[in-house]
């Protein structure tokens, strides 16, 4: 197991004699977090990364927020505005999963899908500590749970709270 983020020199620099021999690579959440710096790609140079320490055959699988959903809505209108750190992103999308990103790459592209999640809380309040934490929110809990409603939505059933939370799972594979 190799930890790191592909776009980072010294995590390709750790991989060493492995390189081109890894069979999985996996992200959850972090894609969008990837920006650009000094006017470099700096997620198509991840996805350069990943073809390169990939055996032919391995497989690339990761979910992350996808561009014009709700969850892309959450970020761009709520996080952005009552985050304390301050959240950049660059969304990702079937077109640029299947064009920008793998383009040049032995990189293949399988499938992509939203898939409509829910994260299940015991309570509302629960649901809104939870968000305050993850997203750094400057919000009381009673204004978190109603932009959620607004911009997420959320439905009580059998006193549970089913917060929805649509990610893109997408599955690459290194052809050559």
């Amino acid at each position: 197991t190799i930890l790191g983020s592909l776009s980072e020199m010294s995590t390709l620099e750790n991989i060493g004699d492995d390189m081109g021999k890894i069979d999985f690579v996996t992200s959850f959440g972090g894609i969008h977090h990837i920006v650009d710096i000094e006017g470099k790609n700096s997620q198509k140079m991840m996805f350069e990364h990943v073809s390169k320490v990939l055996k032919k055959g391995g497989r690339f699988v990761a979910a992350d927020v996808s561009a014009n959903t709700p969850l892309s809505n959450w970020f761009e209108s709520i996080v952005k505005k009552y985050c304390l750190t301050g959240h950049e992103e660059k969304w990702l999308s079937p077109e640029r999963l299947q064009g920008e990103l793998i383009a040049n790459t032995d990189l293949r592209y399988v499938r992509s899908e939203i898939i409509p999640l829910q994260w299940i809380f015991e309570t509302k309040n629960n649901m809104a500590m939870f968000m305050k934490a993850l997203n750094a929110l400057d919000l009381t809990n009673e204004e978190i749970v109603e932009k959620l409603a607004t911009v997420l939505g959320f439905e009580e059933r059998a006193n549970k709270v089913y917060l929805n939370w649509p990610m893109i799972f997408f599955h690459l594979e290194k052809a050559k």
